[in-house]
């Protein structure tokens, strides 16, 4: 029954227009030339700057498949959509929810170990 659902799904998620948008991953830059002393920062810049897009690229991907869900459970009776919402909905639902937090922690820590004291 798992592998039908799932399937159901997988074609409602093709009927879902996606309205997101995804976050580019080379949306900052550095000046070329860095004094030494910032070459340290430069990698961690790439790096926090690459993990960022990729929480945010993750929520608004999460959130397209809860739309492929909603649009489907509808038409399932009550065990049918208990089922689907306890093996399928609620992962997807509660990682959504987290990735605001977890967005907000990365940029905090990110600026954090971004900054330089002069």
């Amino acid at each position: 029954m798992t592998v039908y659902r799932y399937r159901q799904y997988r074609a409602a998620l093709k009927a879902v227009a996606f309205t997101g948008k995804y976050m580019p991953y080379e949306w900052g830059s550095l000046p070329p030339k860095l004094p030494f002393s910032w070459a340290a920062y430069s990698g961690m810049f790439q790096e926090f700057s690459q993990e960022l897009a990729n929480i945010v690229n993750d929520l608004t991907r999460y959130t397209h498949q809860l739309k492929g869900w909603r649009d489907l459970v509808h038409a399932f009776n009550d065990k049918a959509r208990m089922d689907v919402a306890i093996e399928f909905i609620e992962p997807l639902g509660t990682l959504a929810l987290n990735l605001p937090y977890v967005i907000r922690s990365r940029f905090i820590f990110a600026a954090a170990h971004l900054t330089c004291p002069r």
